[in-house]
């Protein structure tokens, strides 16, 4: 029943999110969802760190695709592609990854 509410409650923030998507930054967008979820008890301390840490990664692999669009003039697709591949090629953690090109600007 609990992973039923949370899988709900992921549906509507899913849509909610569309509908702040307007916000500013995207770091507030991402505290009112997480902040929503734990008002309704849905998270523990962990899950909540973990989801702040996953979006934070996110955020940071989808700014490592806009650098390598830009410098190599990819799609969208093709930067994550070769992002991906670079991860798997080399066995490192995609957001390792992302790290060294937003830190080097190539990989």
């Amino acid at each position: 029943e609990h992973e039923q509410s949370v899988a709900i409650l992921a549906q509507q923030v899913l849509e909610d999110r569309a509908a702040i998507a307007a916000l500013r930054h995207q770091g507030d967008v991402d505290r009112i969802l997480i902040d929503r979820l734990q008002a309704q008890s849905l998270l523990d301390r962990d899950q909540i760190a973990n989801l702040q840490l996953a979006l934070h990664g996110a955020r940071r692999i989808g700014a490592a695709i806009g650098v390598l669009m830009s410098s190599h003039r990819l799609t969208q697709e093709a930067a994550f592609e070769t992002l991906k591949a670079h991860s798997q090629r080399n066995r490192l953690k995609l957001r390792d990854v992302a790290e060294t090109i937003l830190f080097t600007g190539t990989l």
